[in-house]
């Protein structure tokens, strides 16, 4: 990472006095080369050893862990996770639903959200910046699963405007 940036800030506070550091909290991480290969190496695998990384972006093992470490505190790396693959499970549907309410009022939107995060079958949900869409991340064993949570959480709800389903190939 370059000298500039906020997770270069123990460094640079150990090297050249506690002042600086008020000169960077503000700015947001400057990725250089390197930072840019570490995180696109974990995007493609997360479970990559340290040893493995630094090989893979030319840096030795220390330099490398540091580089990592700065990433993660500065949140650019905001963590790890796996990728579940729902087929090998018997999960036959994959779908994405954006769904609009009829009303902005926050009571609503906590309410439909709160529903949908109980619901086993609905593996995420994100809500836009306007308050009134929910996309729902959606996984079922079958299309009539699908097709009766479509009818008993979304079509009969009293709350929703409109939706989309797409049913994502896998």
């Amino acid at each position: 990472m370059r000298k500039d940036c906020p997770a270069m800030k123990n460094n640079l506070l150990k090297n050249q006095g506690e002042n600086v550091w008020h000169k960077f909290e503000h700015q947001k991480p400057i990725l250089d080369e390197i930072d840019k290969r570490i995180v696109s190496f974990l995007q493609q695998n997360g479970r990559m050893s340290n040893v493995e990384l630094a090989k893979q972006v030319g840096l030795s093992p220390p330099p490398c862990l540091r580089r990592l470490r700065g990433l993660e505190n500065e949140g650019v790396i905001a963590g790890y996770r796996a990728i579940i693959n729902y087929k090998r499970l018997g999960y036959e549907v994959n779908a994405v639903i954006v769904v609009s309410l009829l009303s902005q009022r926050f009571e609503i939107g906590k309410r439909f959200l709160e529903t949908m995060k109980r619901v086993n079958s609905v593996v995420d949900v994100k809500t836009t910046i306007e308050g009134l869409d929910f996309i729902l991340f959606f996984i079922s064993k079958n299309l009539d699963d699908y097709a009766s949570f479509l009818k008993v959480y979304v079509k009969n709800n009293e709350n929703v405007k409109s939706f989309k389903a797409y049913i994502l190939s896998n």
